[in-house]
């Protein structure tokens, strides 16, 4: 697996410490809440607590940010060849490869700073066809131009010292060369790219710009090298130093940057000269005068790229925030009763009061008579304003037209109604009950207690209470 972003990685340091302060928030919570209500298990407030189902909900939350996190990296596996239209540039790898590029003042050596310099810039060029052409006494067409960027990486990798049998360094033949590998067409699409070190034993580069800048090819030449220079090393199959180069007096031989001829042949040619003196020298300014090249269209190709895989994160993220929120979904209450309506006044739902006094007796009362206003009193009657702007008594209801009423039947004993449905007072009253109160069940017309709408407190029949 590879990352196209691997910074956004960094993000993941960051669930640690909010695991840590959901623990500290949590148990700072169940500390306070014993501290409120006491360490009763039973207790209502405790048993809502559901710690288990936070400590999971925080989880799923934390997998989720963990999976935008790594999903934000650009996650890679897997390839797949697509079609892609090509536009580019034409340019030309002039490399010198002559033997005082092994020279080491710029280290690793001159020519492994060339080879590394020229392989970050065809590692950003896509779309744009290259050739490669080495030099040394003589001039080499190793590559031609190529969409195949992986063939050019090959033989750029590849050059070393011994690439051209021919001893010396003729860079006035390395340029045409370079010029005949360019094919017609527009030359503000092509340059030469040169890393050389200036030094030209043969004299026949100044011969040679004049023909390359009436064709109208640029050249950006990197001057590798320092102008203290070093000695130039002989070295053996292994790449290992075993001896100095020496003149004809046993003198060892030291190479020099030449910065006047590669200055030159920039200007003439209305190319850029860039000095890499040092490793990584100035690849920026070279890459940005290579971006400002004209490109043209190339055609259909066939590239080969990873496999982005950012969707299935997102995916799996988006899973665990639902699935959090399903989680922690609070339980569905007690349904009211099918008599309540949006024109009928309901029950609160929750946990019914215990009553306290000698309300204790009915529970049932004062679950069914609602609580008197303290905003209209008036002697020894209370009365409370309903829903339909009207003062009534507590038991009225104003939701449209009254219940309809079964006509009683006489029972076996012929004294005591029958009433017609729950809640409601009886067809006929007794006439044992005052006015403002009366029977509620059976029960209590048997033990001649009535009810009074006022306080709800039984009273007996005939004595006020």
């Amino acid at each position: 697996m590879t990352f196209s972003d691997p910074r956004w990685l960094w993000g993941l340091a960051a669930v640690p410490p909010l695991a840590l302060l959901h623990w500290l928030v949590l148990r700072r919570a169940a500390e306070r809440l014993v501290r409120l209500v006491g360490g009763r298990v039973p207790h209502p407030l405790l048993a809502q607590r559901a710690p288990s189902r936070r400590r999971l909900g925080a989880a799923l939350v934390l997998g989720a940010v963990a999976s935008l996190f790594v999903g934000a990296a650009g996650p890679e596996w897997g390839h797949e060849v697509v079609r892609r239209s090509a536009s580019g540039s034409d340019l030309v790898f002039l490399i010198d490869v002559s033997a005082s590029m092994d020279s080491r003042d710029v280290p690793p050596s001159r020519l492994d700073e060339s080879r590394r310099e020229a392989l970050a810039v065809l590692d950003r060029v896509a779309g744009t066809r290259v050739g490669v052409v080495a030099f040394a006494g003589d001039a080499v067409r190793l590559c031609p131009l190529t969409l195949d960027h992986g063939a050019a990486r090959l033989v750029v990798e590849s050059l070393s010292s011994g690439s051209v049998s021919e001893p010396g360094s003729d860079l006035g033949r390395a340029l045409r060369m370079a010029a005949r590998v360019m094919p017609g067409g527009r030359r503000e699409e092509q340059a030469i790219l040169l890393w050389t070190d200036g030094e030209d034993l043969e004299q026949g580069a100044r011969d040679a710009i004049e023909p390359v800048a009436r064709s109208g090819i640029r050249v950006f030449a990197i001057g590798v090298g320092t102008r203290a220079g070093d000695v130039v090393p002989v070295l053996d199959d292994q790449g290992r130093a075993t001896d100095v180069k020496r003149d004809d007096k046993g003198l060892a031989v030291r190479s020099r940057l030449d910065e006047e001829l590669l200055r030159h042949l920039a200007q003439r040619t209305h190319g850029i000269y860039l000095a890499a003196n040092r490793p990584g020298g100035e690849l920026p300014r070279l890459l940005g005068a290579v971006g400002g090249l004209a490109r043209s269209s190339r055609g259909m190709r066939l590239a080969e790229h990873p496999v982005a895989r950012f969707p299935l994160f997102a995916a799996l993220a988006a899973a665990l925030l639902l699935l959090e929120l399903a989680w922690g979904a609070p339980s569905a209450g007690p349904r009211p009763p099918r008599w309540c309506s949006p024109s009928r006044s309901c029950p609160r739902a929750g946990p019914r009061r215990r009553p306290r006094g000698r309300a204790a007796t009915a529970p049932s009362a004062r679950a069914v008579m609602p609580r008197p206003s303290r905003s209209t009193r008036s002697g020894s009657s209370t009365v409370r304003p309903t829903k339909c702007g009207s003062i009534a008594p507590p038991l009225a209801r104003c939701a449209g037209p009254a219940p309809r009423r079964r006509t009683p039947r006489p029972s076996s004993a012929g004294s005591r109604p029958v009433p017609a449905a729950w809640g409601s007072p009886p067809a006929t009253t007794s006439a044992r009950c005052s006015a403002g109160e009366t029977s509620m069940s059976p029960r209590s017309r048997r033990s001649g207690r009535c009810w009074s709408a006022i306080r709800a407190t039984p009273t007996r029949a005939g004595i006020t209470s």
